[in-house]
């Protein structure tokens, strides 16, 4: 958890063998002329707006179902941040300042937030969480505070926050009764606030982001009253986000997984990395097994706030995220498809990353609530759980998140279906019938594999079947280690690059 928070700098700059070095005579081009001339992959995952209900037909008569909206939860991305290091940074020139990440005056019009750790009835002020810093107590070239949340990074949750009000808000309904069945909220806080439950990593880029996205939901009163928003989990029990700090058999997977990726890169993937490296004299330079996620964090943080990215990297930024993406998808399955047991092996690596948030998930879904669910988190947050739930050849499987990326589950009800409190059935499970599940992705409806129809909806049954087997049963009893064989033992150089328990945080 020190990694995940950032609270670990030594540590870190040993594990990824991060080398600075000068250089002489390298071009540059500033991000906003690297995006409007050169191909570059999206910033952030904002901008999409309201879907139509998904379109349901009566397996008896084929006649479209009427359909209400009757929970929806959203995991996303935090918003533009500082990197957690720039190697390049001294040499490229690259200047992280403090006013970067200073948010005061966008704050003050913000709808302030009081925090919630676990087990603890008193609400607590982020300016206070975070007096201290967030992340590495080593700062960037520039003096700035790496892994914290920038001013960009701000308005990019506010804009996400107005995506999900121009999707779920009802505009016309002063309270919830007045709703329509193809929204979910009503159009003030005040009719509204327990009507939206937010939980955050405790990280000072998740909370701000939800303090974000909380204000552009209901942006007119925003800095009148107040909302809240619950700290995920205790410090050495986090499960929003991967980390493999009390997983033993996590941290086995991830080892192997991130030799394997390392060893299997494919063609494209090596030419990006010989690309940059010659292109920059070797100033852009990582540990072997983290150089593709490194380069694409670098690139990305630097494009989202306006730094100078070398034209040689700018050129390759595309394929840069496609080959850091395809990498990142193999750590995560602990090296799946190059194993004896891939299909195994990939539900496994998948489960203990991630499965303890899917079943809460699920849990959630099987308790309808007519309520916006929040969940603040990272790409490592996501990321597992698109690896859940999509087919293969998803679409939002070719490229890493983007800030503020977002994935939605929505459940909808047949308006035939009576909406009973979930504790007055006994069995959850006995209220689905007539429940569909839908699934966005940045707004997007997204390919499940329970789905019988292209637009990718499920019923509630098929979808829980479907991730079944990626939700953790005994996590304690899961996380035994186990006796590696075969392509499964970890090289010694690859412990040094990552000691157990010790996931880094740079690309969160």
């Amino acid at each position: 958890f020190l990694f995940y928070t950032g609270l670990a700098p030594t540590m870190r700059r040993q594990q990824r063998g991060v080398v600075t070095a000068a250089v002489v005579g390298t071009s540059f081009v500033i991000a906003q002329r690297t995006a409007s001339s050169l191909a570059a992959p999206p910033i952030t995952g904002t901008g999409k707006r309201a879907l139509p209900p998904p379109v349901v037909r009566d397996r008896h008569t084929g006649k479209r179902a009427e359909l209400s909206l009757i929970q929806v939860q959203v995991a996303f991305r935090h918003g533009a941040r500082t990197p957690m290091e720039d190697a390049a940074a001294m040499s490229d020139d690259v200047r992280w300042l403090p006013s970067d990440t200073d948010k005061a005056e966008l704050l003050s019009g913000c709808r302030r937030i009081h925090l919630f750790p676990p087990g603890c009835g008193d609400g607590l002020e982020p300016a206070d969480v975070f007096k201290a810093g967030s992340g590495s107590a080593v700062p960037l070239h520039g003096g700035g505070a790496p892994g914290q949340l920038t001013r960009t990074g701000l308005k990019q949750a506010v804009a996400l926050g107005a995506d999900l009000r121009a999707r779920y808000v009802d505009a016309d309904a002063d309270s919830a009764s007045a709703v329509r069945g193809s929204r979910l909220l009503p159009s003030e806080w005040s009719a509204a606030r327990r009507l939206v439950v937010a939980r955050s990593t405790l990280v000072e880029r998740t909370v701000y982001t939800a303090q974000g996205v909380l204000s552009g939901l209901y942006p007119d009163s925003a800095a009148d009253e107040c909302a809240e928003v619950e700290l995920n989990g205790a410090p050495h029990d986090e499960w929003m986000v991967l980390t493999d700090v009390n997983c033993a058999r996590l941290q086995q997977l991830f080892e192997q997984g991130l030799s394997l990726a390392a060893a299997n890169r494919d063609a494209a993937q090596q030419q990006v990395v010989e690309h940059i490296d010659t292109g920059s004299r070797g100033t852009w330079r990582a540990h072997v097994v983290w150089q593709l996620i490194a380069f694409r964090d670098w690139y990305s943080c630097r494009v989202a706030c306006r730094k100078p990215v070398p034209e040689h990297v700018a050129q390759v930024a595309v394929s840069l995220d496609t080959a850091a993406a395809r990498n990142m998808h193999t750590v995560f399955e602990g090296g799946a498809e190059f194993t004896p047991h891939p299909a195994e092996t990939r539900r496994e690596a998948v489960r203990l990353a991630i499965g303890r948030m899917l079943r809460f998930l699920v849990e959630r879904l099987e308790r309808p609530d007519q309520t916006l669910h929040l969940y603040s988190g990272h790409d490592w947050t996501v990321t597992p759980l698109l690896l859940a739930l999509c087919r293969h050849d998803e679409p939002a499987l070719r490229s890493w998140p983007p800030f503020c990326s977002s994935l939605a589950l929505e459940l909808w009800s047949r308006s035939d279906t009576p909406l009973c409190h979930w504790a007055s059935g006994g069995d959850p499970a006995a209220a689905d019938e007539g429940r569909y599940v839908r699934v966005l992705w940045n707004g997007a409806p997204v390919r499940l594999a329970c789905a019988e129809s292209s637009d990718g909806v499920c019923t509630l049954a098929d979808f829980k079947s479907m991730v079944a087997p990626f939700l953790v049963q005994d996590f304690s009893r899961e996380c035994q280690p186990r006796v590696m064989r075969g392509p499964e033992i970890a090289t010694a150089d690859r412990e040094k690059a990552h000691p157990p328990g010790a996931t880094p945080a740079f690309n969160r």
